[in-house]
């Protein structure tokens, strides 16, 4: 009985792991992208020296700090994890340091969704179209956004 288990646990992880081989994330590795320009695209404005540098490992998993002084609070590492941990490939050795205010993940919609059959099952509804002119409907809402935060109490901004 326990020959059967083990047979059939190694058999449904090569299965998990031919069908996680197999969502395209590899094939985005590397690839360039040059982010759009114009006044209707978000632009970060952070800076990458507001940022705790990380030093990353292409042979392990293992996420540690660029600076042996710097500490992490509780509850941070996990979620940078998240975006910097994943398994890689063997003939790669050496991986950039994580600059949060560069572009993450640009060829996301490029992978296959991991529960969905098809991005259209959620997709969201269309942005409002950008526009400067005096009564638009975008204009509106950024200018709720902008006096809201023009508003905030001290306890808010916190």
């Amino acid at each position: 009985m326990r020959d059967r288990s083990v047979v059939y646990g190694a058999a449904l992880g090569r299965a998990i792991l031919d069908w996680a081989a197999a969502d395209r994330f590899a094939e985005t590795r590397g690839l360039t992208w040059k982010p759009p320009r114009g006044r209707q695209y978000w632009v970060n404005t952070g800076e990458p020296s507001q940022y705790i540098a990380t030093a990353l490992s292409a042979v392990s998993e293992a996420v540690t700090l660029g600076n042996p002084a710097d500490t992490l609070a509780v509850g941070t590492a996990a979620e940078r994890s998240l975006i910097v941990t994943r398994p890689k490939s063997s003939r790669i050795k050496t991986l950039p340091g994580l600059n949060p205010t560069g572009v993450t993940e640009p060829y996301w919609d490029r992978l296959r969704p991991f529960v969905l059959t098809s991005l259209d099952q959620c997709a969201p509804p269309p942005p409002v179209p950008f526009s400067e002119a005096p009564g638009s409907e975008f204009l509106r809402q950024v200018k709720a956004v902008y006096d809201t935060g023009r508003t905030l109490t001290p306890e808010q901004r916190e």
